[in-house]
């Protein structure tokens, strides 16, 4: 329940494109954050088996729609 109100308020302030960019990066962000937590041997985090072509992967995912965003983007001229 909050994070669908955290969700519905971000499109409310910013545009969807860069909600879009945040949203997309999130499972890069957790698949790190396990990784680092793993290296602390917590019994109750087990390491996802996860290789270098799956985090390729999501770095292109989220290249994708960081380029979706800068070309989406109107460019503002200066006066």
């Amino acid at each position: 329940l909050v994070a669908y109100g955290a969700f519905s308020e971000a499109l409310k302030r910013i545009p969807a494109s860069h909600v879009s960019l945040i949203i997309s990066s999130n499972p890069l962000l957790t698949l790190v954050l396990v990784e680092v937590l793993s290296q602390y041997s917590l019994v109750w985090m087990r390491r996802e088996g996860v290789s270098g072509l799956g985090y390729a992967g999501a770095i292109l995912v989220v290249i994708g729609v960081i380029l979706t965003v800068a070309i989406q983007s109107p460019k503002k001229k200066k006066s």
